[in-house]
């Protein structure tokens, strides 16, 4: 119970000092368009310009984050996998042609993997990796 108060305590907290960081800011805004107005307008146009290339910026990395996120999933998963059919294949004698299926799909997991890796090389002039790296 004393944790939640704590924790309601603290937002409050924030809550107010974020309001007060708001009227700061302002005040400055205010300030600067009296003493001068042509300098605040550009300046004011440049962070809202860096403001929109950010959002992007940050919309673009959390985007690949969660395809190398799914990506590693589907990695584990295939390990997984084939941890749990290797166990049945050995139990049939089978090792050698499931251990050659493994290692397909894990070519192919591979290959969609250096995909975004291959289109920044591209983008930055580097070269190609190879699929034996």
């Amino acid at each position: 119970m004393s944790g939640d108060i704590h924790r309601v305590g603290a937002a409050t907290h924030h809550m107010v000092e974020f309001a007060a960081t708001l009227v700061v800011i302002a005040a400055q805004i205010i300030i600067a368009f009296v003493i001068a107005p042509l300098l605040t307008a550009v300046a004011l146009f440049l962070i809202a310009i860096g403001a929109a290339v950010g959002f992007v910026m940050l919309r673009r990395a959390h985007d690949f984050g969660a395809r190398l996120s799914h990506m590693g999933i589907a990695l584990m998963h295939e390990t997984a996998q084939f941890l749990g059919g290797l166990k049945l294949a050995a139990g049939q004698n089978r090792q050698a042609n499931f251990v050659a299926e493994f290692q397909d799909s894990l070519e192919r997991l591979k290959g969609e993997q250096l995909v975004p890796i291959s289109a920044r090389r591209i983008a930055t002039g580097s070269p190609p990796p190879s699929l034996a790296d």
